[in-house]
């Protein structure tokens, strides 16, 4: 199974690279006897006053006792940079216990470094570390075969990840992506100290599954199956130019654009200004019921939202912090565009006297934002089908540490249901009627790891309480409010002209809408307004046929004679015909002589 995940070129290059580490290591290093085994994270000085070394490697045995075991190997050197030795765990490793020999994740060659300690990460799991060996002399261009050896490695986890998929006949896709190539500083500072992401750094597509072995309880709902905030109304949708469609062929419909939290060097965490910032992007086009497509500044909340300069340390905030942070400040405050205060190095002052980039286009305020007092699913896809795009966290990923994320909608594996994605040999992942996630329900989540990241960005994840289930989850009051225009007005339309009203979103018509139900799909006319569950309402088909004054009815029978009619002459009839919707007209001929019907 693993041989078709990797094509025959990259498998030599993978075995020659391989080749080429264990024979170097073998022929031109220095071995450090270590003979313990650790099951507890600890740091060990292994190597005394040495000088510069150009490479390391460990060998060892390996024990994993759970889905959650972890085991990871990190190299400390005397500047404290954090390099990847080794790491393990369910979805990269084979059956437990198996034996390490020569591992070297970023450390196989080097320009030199002088190391200063090793630190172990365990969780659940064991390793016996036989012998370190270092690497005594330079390689010529080291660094270009250190590349091309983490290359390897990383499609030997694909492979493995892809595998233990396809034996657990599990709906998601493996594959590099711009957060599994980041270095392991890189994705310590993304998911935190300790982290076991469980293969979601490697996610590319389909439903994630974190605990393929669990027995899932199916749960009955009264609601409607599905929900995605970016396809309501056809907003994602290209044959629904005339409606609502938002002009964006990668389908955000009524979100905005994915962003990348990493665009702040020197920072980390901030998942919790850009997890608020994209549902309140998202719930304003909801809101204005059109696409403003508001870009709104983290770097604005991040220098602004009064943590700089009140109490050291000053830089907390640029580590990670609370959503309620943020929502605190867009509510007192209100957040200026992108444009106006751009990306760039965290300073701790707050640059709005002057902006940086001269006056903003627009400063957004909320009313207010309020956690739901519940952590029930049904409790949750109700407040998400009111409320709009919500802000929650997930947890149990980086050693307990919350990530934030918008929670766009929800779904559930249905029969047949095709997850495509375009790179695999298979390209498609079908839900059939023996699959063990038939019936169960996965939640939609918008995430801030670039487009490279995810399925363009966006993450499906199994619903399960212990990992998936949103946390924390918390919603926006309306109205939403541009401080800078004296225009807040909210749009409403009956664009499918079905006599029902589409106003965005919540109960209140905005001041002149005619006094309808809300909409439930303004772009097919068929579809009228929601029922108790959140289904859409059928809608009986209108049209008006007149003659003169007189109006035929619905399922009527017209007739006309004109007594003062003679043999071989005729008489024409002009019908005004009104049809809004899609409704069918039956035009009889009579059967007391020929009718001839000509559209004009």
């Amino acid at each position: 199974m693993i041989d078709h995940l990797i094509t025959h070129k990259t498998k030599a290059v993978f075995f020659a690279l391989w080749l080429i580490v264990s024979l170097s290591f073998s022929l031109k290093s220095q071995t450090i006897q270590i003979d313990s085994t650790f099951s507890t994270n600890c740091e060990i000085f292994p190597f005394g006053s040495g000088g510069i070394v150009y490479g390391l490697s460990i060998n060892g045995t390996v024990n994993l006792y759970s889905d959650s075991s972890l085991v990871r190997i990190v190299l400390i050197d005397n500047l404290f940079n954090e390099l990847l030795v080794y790491e393990a765990y369910q979805y990269i490793s084979p059956e437990s216990p198996f034996e390490i020999t020569n591992e070297c994740d970023e450390t196989c060659y080097s320009n030199g470094f002088v190391p200063y300690s090793i630190q172990i990460q365990v969780t659940d799991a064991s390793i016996e570390i036989f012998s370190l060996d270092l690497r005594s002399s330079l390689v010529p261009d080291g660094l270009a075969l250190q590349q091309q050896a983490k290359q390897a490695m990383e499609l030997q986890k694909v492979a493995y990840i892809n595998n233990d998929i396809a034996l657990h006949k599990m709906l998601w896709f493996a594959d590099t992506n711009s957060v599994s190539q980041l270095s392991y500083q890189q994705k310590k500072n993304l998911f935190g100290d300790n982290y076991n992401m469980l293969g979601m750094d490697y996610y590319v597509g389909g439903i994630y599954d974190p605990t393929p072995n669990i027995v899932r309880e199916i749960l009955s709902s009264r609601l409607i199956p599905e929900w995605d905030w970016r396809d309501r109304h056809g907003a994602n949708k290209q044959d629904k130019v005339n409606y609502y469609y938002d002009g964006d062929p990668n389908g955000s419909g009524w979100l905005t654009s994915i962003k990348n939290q990493n665009n702040h060097p020197g920072c980390t965490g901030l998942c919790y200004i850009y997890g608020p910032l994209g549902a309140i992007e998202g719930l304003a086009n909801l809101y204005f019921n059109h696409h403003v497509d508001f870009n709104l500044s983290e770097q604005n909340v991040l220098e602004c939202d009064n943590w700089d300069g009140a109490n050291p340390p000053y830089e907390t905030d640029c580590k990670g912090s609370s959503n309620s942070i943020t929502n605190n400040y867009v509510r007192n405050n209100g957040v200026v565009d992108q444009v106006c205060y751009p990306d760039t190095n965290h300073s701790n002052v707050c640059h709005e006297n002057p902006f940086p980039n001269g006056s903003p286009q627009y400063r957004i305020k909320i009313e207010g934002s309020s956690y739901l007092n519940s952590s029930e699913t049904e409790d949750i896809k109700n407040a998400l089908i009111n409320k709009g795009p919500l802000i929650c966290s997930l947890s149990n990923y980086s050693n307990n540490q919350s990530h934030s994320m918008v929670l766009i909608g929800y779904g559930t594996c249905t029969l047949n249901d095709t997850l495509y994605k375009a790179p695999y040999d298979t390209g498609y992942i079908v839900i059939d009627e023996n699959s063990s996630y038939l019936g169960a329900m996965y939640w939609k989540y918008k995430n801030s790891w670039g487009v490279g990241n995810g399925d363009e960005g966006y993450m499906y994840h199994l619903d399960n309480q212990s990992n998936g289930h949103p946390e924390y989850v918390t919603y926006y009051k309306t109205p939403l409010d541009d401080i800078l225009s004296n225009d807040d007005t909210v749009s409403y339309f009956d664009k499918d002209r079905d006599g029902y009203y589409n106003w965005g979103i919540g109960s209140v018509r905005p001041q002149g809408c005619p006094n309808t139900k809300l909409d439930s799909h303004d772009s097919e006319p068929r579809l009228g307004p929601f029922d108790e569950n959140y289904f859409s309402l059928p809608v009986a088909p209108v049209i008006v046929v007149k003659h003169g004054s007189n109006t035929i009815h619905q399922n009527g029978v017209y007739s006309f004679y004109n007594p003062l009619l003679e043999d071989e002459q005729q008489e024409v009839l002009t019908f005004t015909i009104l049809n809004i919707g899609t409704a069918q007209l039956n035009l009889i001929p009579s059967n007391l002589g020929d009718c001839f019907f000509e559209q004009l």
